[in-house]
This record gives C-alpha cells, structure tokens and sequence, in this order.
C-alpha cells in the first residue's frame, strides 16, 4: 500500500457481496410501507388519508400488540396447566387390575397432558379471521375447563 492510496481502495464491489445476503433488497423496499402510519400521523395528510384514518391505523397496531402480549401470557398459562398435569400423574399413580383398564387409565393421562396446548393451538386455528373477541372468548374457556384439578387441590383430590 502506497502513502496515496487509501484502506477502502482496496476493497473493490464483489467484496461488498460478501455483506449482504439473498433476499435484501426485499427489505429494502418493505421499510417505507412499515413507517406509513407514523408519517400519515405526524403530518396529518398522506396518500389521501386524513388524520382520523391514520390514527386508527395505528391504534389498529398497538392492539395487534396487546393481543400479541395476551396471547403470550394465555400460552404460558396453558403451559404451566401441562405442567401441572405431568406433576398430578406422577404424584398420584394408578394401578389397576386388569391390563385394558389400566391403558386406558394412562392414555386419559397422557390426553389430559397435551389438552392445553392442543386446545391452544385449535383456538388459534379455527378463530384465524374472526374478531379477536371470539378468540380470547374461547381461549377463556379453555382457562377454565382445563384446569388440572388433581394439581390445584392437592392430594385430597
């Protein structure tokens, strides 16, 4: 390297390449969609919308949040109902007499285990383009109907 020449003119364009993955220039041009509803609220006028529009926008937003963060805490909720089925079936074991009474004893178990997050998971599928009051509402019918007794009262259960 001469006194003249400067670090970056060694680097040439193909290096460049080397920083960049497939797919970028996608993103590129999605970031100005993304910060449409900010600009339509702080200048009050954007592509035809007036302000009354724009903010609804992104109150519209804002609730997707709030449900993405409900969502959230009813599936750790669901989870911590898993849990508590495991601990019930391992506390309280179950011996029967005969065999196909004794597997169908374990199969209700393990069905009692995955419930929560099967009904979870056919909320989330069967409610996709409904409102999302339809969605929590059956969410909060699962709280309540698969709650692992046996867990919550103890032994005495």
């Amino acid at each position: 390297m001469t006194q003249g020449d400067s670090p970056d003119d060694r680097f040439d364009a193909s290096d460049d390449e080397a920083l960049r993955w497939a797919g970028d220039e996608s993103l590129d041009t999605a970031s100005p969609q993304k910060s449409s509803a900010r600009g339509a609220l702080s200048t009050g006028v954007e592509g035809g919308q007036d302000a009354s529009n724009a903010g609804a926008a992104v109150a519209s937003s804002t609730g997707g949040a709030l449900q993405l963060v409900a969502l959230g805490v009813i599936a750790g909720i669901y989870v911590i109902y898993s849990v508590g089925w495991v601990a019930a079936v391992f506390r309280d074991p179950v011996t029967l007499g005969a065999l196909l009474p004794e597997i169908m004893y374990q199969l209700g178990e393990a069905l009692a285990i995955v419930a929560p997050a099967v009904w979870f998971a056919v909320v989330l599928v069967l409610t996709r383009g409904r409102r999302p009051l339809a969605r929590f509402g059956w969410l909060a019918a699962g709280l309540v109907l698969l709650v692992p007794l046996p867990w919550v009262l103890g032994s005495a259960a």
